[in-house]
């Protein structure tokens, strides 16, 4: 036989994993005739009885155990673990020696991992402590501002708002801090509203009192102005006369908001200033022929009047609480009689420091006082008060902003009321109170501002149309005030509370970031070969040797050793032989399996079997060509 006659053990591969397979045929020959020199299976010179065809399986070596546990050690830990690119080595030991230095890598990124994992349970703990101060701080403020919110629905508290330091967001000492702050504040609105409802009942017992005290009242008084809180009690004093008549009578206020007069006229410290318009000069009474017969001292002479002009006059009293008086006094009514003469009047202080005015040349002459403290507030006064020595058909009207009393006329005064709630004095001539009730009547009120106009009577002019008279009147003085009760209504007690800020969302450390590692397969390249050999009917190889006429020769083929973790899937495995169709006489084939085959399904072929049942071969006896191949279905299982 020729050994250049082409014999093939082919093997046909397409990339996945493969499993391990190793099969033979042998090819049964009859010598026909000749002698022919076994010597078949040999491509080169050489004489050797086993030849190999060489080719190549790559094979992807399975993770060892140890770095299987390092992948896995490394996993659990939390290092994220990916596979990269398989790597190509020289042999399976190459390959196993990496996979150890590869698990060796991985066991150092895992106790580095088990080192942050350490550290970002102390993160994580800090972290919860934060939050839990957090929410804790955050508790406490929204209580504090619950009961601050209540206390307000049900008190009217009014609220300021304080901030509180919390830190920022970081801290949990700071937190803390806060919260201690938060419950603090809370204590102490606890005790103002405590005190405010201790204050409370007081208020509303003595209110009631005062209530009480308003309902008799208003059904015992001579005159009243119920929305000023203003009653007028007592009698008057019918068999007196002078200021003794007026000496039982009180003038009561229950308004929390007016201030009873302690004193009021002209005081020895009482000055003008703020001089508006008018021309404001000093006057010596004592040297002065045209004013006579009065007892009035009058400091200052006030002329080029014009309505709207004003002055201030300093110091005119004091409050029963001790609160200075001023008064800001405007012409309000200035109508010359005659043009024949300047008007002008006189004013300073009666001889119980009551204001006096003098005038000169006026048909009439309002004043309007506005009572300020010394900071130029408006003073709500009470002022109970006699004016005297209206007469001689002059007319005096008193005018409260706001009231509606203004004043009590009483029996006996001579005072006859007019249409505009002015009195007018006719028919009679008194001297100041000595004559009193006639000629007097009790001003009374409780306003910031009070309005008097005077009206000159016909006799001070004669019949060439010139002034032959002044008019004097006198306002407040302290020989001339009634007295005055202070039984106030007390304003409610004030409640103040405080609400708090909230805290910010606490700013949590970040946990470490966990590692990555990687591995990769090793693949190495593994020959497979196909061994041809001559065999004699004992099984003896003769390859080089002689097989006589008529011999029986074997023809064997042992097929490459496809092993399993091959990187690609068998798809074809077969074997071709080209019979020297002169010399050789086909008998037959056998197929068998060299090594264990495990199916897919469990199923192990045990070495040695037949497998025929798995393959389909052809023989051409023209050609002398002989193929067989393992059928597709077959190699799918393997």
């Amino acid at each position: 036989m020729n050994q250049k006659e082409i014999l093939n053990g082919h093997g046909f591969f397409r990339k996945s994993k493969a499993y391990g397979l190793i099969c033979g045929i042998a090819l049964g020959a009859a010598f026909l005739g000749g002698q022919v020199n076994a010597d078949e299976v040999t491509t080169t010179d050489d004489t050797t009885s086993a030849i190999e065809q060489v080719a190549s399986q790559t094979i992807v070596e399975p993770v060892s155990d140890e770095l299987n546990t390092a992948i896995s050690n490394a996993e659990d830990a939390g290092v994220t673990v990916s596979q990269t690119t398989s790597e190509t080595v020289v042999n399976q030991e190459e390959a196993q020696a990496d996979y150890a230095t590869q698990a060796e890598s991985l066991e150092a990124v895992t106790a580095q991992q088990e080192q942050i994992n350490t550290e970002n349970a102390q993160i994580t703990a800090d972290n919860q402590a934060l939050n839990e101060a957090y929410e804790s701080a955050k508790a406490q403020a929204e209580s504090t501002n619950q009961a601050v919110s209540e206390a307000q629905s049900t008190y009217g508290a009014t609220v300021t708002e304080t901030t509180i330091d919390y830190g920022d967001g970081t801290s949990m000492v700071d937190y803390q801090a806060g919260q201690a702050q938060a419950e603090k504040i809370a204590k102490a609105n606890e005790q103002a509203v405590s005190d405010y409802l201790a204050k409370k009942a007081e208020v509303d017992a003595y209110n009631a009192q005062v209530k009480a005290r308003e309902d008799a009242l208003k059904n015992n008084n001579i005159a009243s102005d119920e929305a000023n809180y203003l009653y007028v009690i007592g009698e008057f004093d019918t068999s007196a006369t002078g200021l003794d008549y007026y000496k039982n009578i009180k003038v009561v206020t229950l308004d929390p908001d007016a201030k009873a007069a302690q004193s009021l006229g002209w005081q020895d410290n009482t000055t003008i200033s703020n001089i508006n318009g008018v021309t404001v000069t000093s006057h010596d009474t004592a040297n002065d022929p045209a004013i006579y017969g009065t007892t009035s001292d009058f400091l200052y002479k006030i002329t080029e009047t014009t309505v709207g002009d004003s002055f201030t006059l300093n110091n005119v009293g004091t409050a029963k609480d001790g609160t200075n008086i001023n008064a800001i006094v405007t012409i309000t009514k200035a109508s010359s009689l005659t043009d024949k003469e300047d008007s002008w009047f006189l004013i300073g202080k009666t001889a119980d420091n009551g204001v006096a005015v003098d005038y000169w040349n006026y048909d009439n002459l309002e004043l309007t006082f506005l009572f300020v403290d010394d900071n130029g507030n408006a003073i709500k006064m009470v002022v109970a008060s006699v004016v005297g020595d209206v007469d001689n058909d002059q007319t005096s009207k008193i005018e409260f902003d706001g009231n509606t009393l203004n004043y009590v006329n009483p029996d006996g005064s001579g005072l006859i009321a007019n249409a505009d709630k002015s009195l007018t004095g006719l028919g009679f001539a008194v001297d100041g109170y000595q004559d009193a009730p006639q000629g007097t009547y009790l001003m009374v009120g409780s306003s910031t501002t009070v309005t008097y106009k005077h009206t000159s009577d016909d006799n001070v002019v004669d019949s060439n149309g010139n002034i032959v008279n002044y008019i004097e009147f006198d306002l407040f003085g302290t020989t001339s005030m009634v007295e005055t009760e202070e039984f106030k209504y007390l304003p409610d007690p004030t409640l103040t509370l405080t609400s708090v800020s909230l805290p910010s969302s606490p700013v949590e450390t970040p946990l470490k970031d966990n590692l990555t590692a990687t591995y990769h397969l090793n693949e190495y390249d593994v020959a497979l070969t196909t061994v041809k050999d001559v065999l004699n009917s004992q099984g003896i190889s003769i390859d080089g040797g002689e097989l006589q006429i008529g011999e029986t020769g074997h023809y064997t083929l042992e097929g490459a050793k496809v092993l399993a973790n091959g990187k690609d899937t068998l798809v074809k495995y077969d074997f071709e032989d080209y019979l020297d169709i002169e010399h050789d006489e086909y008998q037959g084939y056998s197929i068998y399996a060299f090594v264990p085959i495990t199916l897919k399904d469990g199923t192990v072929i045990q070495s040695g079997e037949d497998l025929k049942a798995y393959a389909q071969a052809v023989y051409d006896d023209v050609t002398g060509h002989f193929y067989v191949s393992l059928n597709s279905d077959f190699l799918a299982q393997v």
